[in-house]
């Protein structure tokens, strides 16, 4: 996939998104989208997947805020919140179909999509989007094309 004229506005703003989650003050994150605007500007006719340029950005905005993995704290907040949920939600999951859907829920802990929110109180996220169900499904088709003849969720 190619870059479309919207990465360019979403990228960036992920780019101030990481820094001001890497604790990186108001200095550092204007040099952030500075340089990244830059190297998105230099390279957005380059004949390559958006996931290149994209990846390209995001190491220049992690070596300007001197972080590796601005999500660390999230990511070990969100663990906390996500084992919790778990185990709330254990009782509704049953089969194979309902550990699919569980995963699909669950990917909704994503701070890299701009303009998306995590719901503050997930556990009833997730009950409500389980019982909701998935818009589209197609697990048991999926299932149905498993070579192997299992499948390990755990």
């Amino acid at each position: 996939m190619r870059l479309a004229p919207e990465c360019r506005a979403c990228l960036l703003s992920r780019v101030v998104a990481e820094a001001e989650y890497a604790g990186a003050n108001a200095e550092i994150v204007a040099t952030a989208l500075e340089r990244c605007t830059e190297l998105y500007d230099s390279r957005e006719d380059e004949p390559v997947g958006a996931s290149v340029i994209a990846g390209a950005v995001h190491r220049c905005c992690y070596a300007v805020i001197g972080s590796d993995d601005p999500y660390a704290d999230l990511k070990v907040q969100d663990n906390a919140v996500a084992a919790g949920v778990a185990e709330a939600v254990r009782p509704m999951r049953s089969s194979v179909h309902d550990y699919i859907v569980a995963a699909v829920i669950g990917n909704a802990m994503d701070y890299g999509v701009a303009g998306h929110e995590i719901a503050k109180d997930f556990t009833r996220y997730f009950r409500e989007m389980f019982e909701h169900g998935l818009a589209q499904d197609d697990t048991e088709k999926i299932l149905a094309s498993c070579r192997a003849g299992c499948v390990l969720y755990r």
